[in-house]
Formats: C-alpha cells, structure tokens, sequence
C-alpha cells in the first residue's frame, strides 16, 4: 500500500472515531453542536440557538435560509431570487468562516468555499444547530464565526405518514410527503419534496452591466432523505444516513461567444446543482462516563452553470 494512502486512512479512522467524557446525569433538552457530545443546554457556556420542530412547524418559514435569517446574530446575503446562492454570515464574520453540518457530516462548495443552503430543502429538517462564535477548537480551522448543525427526520413512535401541498405568488408551489416510525430495534424515516416557483427577471431594464433578460427567472428544487436505524444493544444504535437534492434555478447573465464575442444576454441561464450525502454512523455509550461515535460519510457535489455554453 502506498505511504500516502496508508496516511490517509490512518488520518480518516482518527478523525472519525472519537471517545467522549459525558456527565452522569442529563437533563433538559440536548444537544451535541458546541461540546461534540450530547449535554443539556443549561450546561453549556456556549451560545448555542436551538431551532427545534415546533419553532420550524410554527415560523411559517419556506426555506432553511428564512428560517435562519430571523435568529439575532445571523445574517444572510443571496444573490438573487429565491434558490440562487446564499451567503450566510455569523456575528459579521465571513461566509467561509461558518461551518454547516448536516448529522454530523460537513458540506461545503468546490466552487465557492462554503455551504449551498440552496440546495437543501426545510422539508427534511428535524432541528437546527447553530452555535454562534468561535467553534474552531471542535469543527476545524475554518469555524471562527460560528457552526450550524441540520439534523434530519428520525423515525419514532407508531408508524404514520403525511402529505403537505402548499402554494403562493409568482407560481410558488411546496408539497412533501413524509414517513417513518418505529418497530422493536428498528426506526426509519424518509421524506420526499419538491418546490418551485416561476418568479420575476433577475435583473430590471437598464442594468448597467448590460445582463438584462426579461424571462422570469424561477426555481425548481428537488429532494429525498431517508434514515435507518438499528439499536442492536441497549446503549448502542447503527444508522444509515440519505440524502440527495437537485436545484434547477435561473439567473441572468451574459456571454461573449466566439465568433465575434459581442455581449449577448439572451440565453436561458441556469444553475444546475445536484447534491448528495451517504453516512454510516455506529454510536454507542458504554457507562455513565465513556460514548463512542464512529462516522463514515461521503458526500458529492455537482454544479453546471452557464446559458448556450456550461461551465461545469
């Protein structure tokens, strides 16, 4: 085996088992986002927001990006309508400076440095993470202004289902479609949606950069989630973790083409970005002192931009 790759291995199974010192006693809600192990809030010095399933059922919130840009401390630039690429600032420090989670497992962008909240869908969300301030010493170099964690559905109680259709202006529509529960050892929960909306242009008459396009610029977003669980053991439980979305979104822009390479502003310009993320999680506690995680995770990026030529 190559010393390289034997270093990378080596480097993985560091990173990704990690053994935690817990209380003996819990209480309260908790959480895991600003001590990398399950503590009750009250027992933290952190300034750690939850965002549990009723504040996301009654916010009234259409996306992941609305529902954060209401927390103090937070803020959001987007570049565009909705479904276009979304900066998400913490206590004024830089987009690249917050790190995004979801279950554990960061995304981030190849292209842009940091995370497409756009292409993430509030249909499959459980709670929210967001701990606002330096959490560099537990999620890496680039945490100086703070980390939001994504926890997706789980599957609890009886087994049940449900459907939710929504509509709006501009040709907005919503609807998902969701189910999971228990039975014995075994949980699951999977979560299908989809968005769109037909919006406005981007851009108005007369922008000085010559990018005007009178075509509406909408969006599409499609996605799924599924999580399996299996507690073998008291104190121990197995997950499979899926998730994968597919954003379609106009914009407007302009080309200068070959032969003549004059601006032309005409084409359909769109982002089209394909997201997905595969994890395989094993945590167990072994006494009142001593828990174990184990996380092997894989996640996959794919965005092609462009009008008449794409730049992938």
């Amino acid at each position: 085996m190559p010393s390289s790759t034997a270093s990378a291995l080596l480097a993985l199974a560091a990173a990704a088992c990690s053994f935690v010192a817990l209380p003996a006693a819990a209480q309260g809600a908790v959480t895991v986002t600003a001590s990398r192990a399950p503590l009750p809030a009250a027992q933290l010095a952190a300034d750690l927001v939850v965002i549990d399933a009723d504040r996301i059922r009654n916010s009234g919130a259409d996306s992941i990006e609305d529902l954060l840009r209401r927390e103090a401390g937070l803020q959001l630039s987007r570049n565009g309508g909705p479904g276009q690429n979304v900066s998400l600032l913490i206590r004024g420090s830089a987009a690249v400076n917050t790190v995004v989670l979801i279950d554990g497992v960061r995304i981030g962008s190849a292209t842009l440095g940091l995370a497409q909240l756009e292409g993430l869908s509030l249909a499959q969300v459980e709670r929210i993470e967001v701990l606002r301030g330096p959490g560099s010493s537990l999620h890496g170099a680039d945490a100086v202004g703070g980390v939001v964690q994504i926890f997706t559905r789980r599957g609890a109680g009886a087994p049940a289902a449900s459907l939710r259709l929504a509509g709006g202006g501009y040709g907005a529509q919503a609807s998902s479609a969701q189910a999971g529960g228990s039975a014995g050892a075994f949980d699951l929960a999977a979560t299908l949606s989809r968005e769109s909306q037909r919006g406005v242009s981007a851009l108005r008459p007369g922008d000085a950069f010559g990018n005007f396009n009178p075509d509406r610029d909408g969006f599409t977003r499609r996605s799924a989630q599924a999580q399996l669980g299996l507690q073998p053991a008291a104190g121990q439980r197995l997950s499979l973790r899926l998730a994968a979305s597919k954003l379609d979104a106009q914009y407007d822009a302009s080309e200068f083409l070959p032969p003549s390479f004059a601006q032309d502003s005409s084409a359909d310009f769109r982002n089209r970005l394909d997201t997905r993320l595969v994890a395989a999680e094993h945590q167990a506690r072994w006494s009142q002192q001593w828990a174990t995680q184990l996380l092997l995770s894989d996640t996959d990026e794919d965005l092609a931009s462009g009008g008449r030529q794409t730049d992938r």
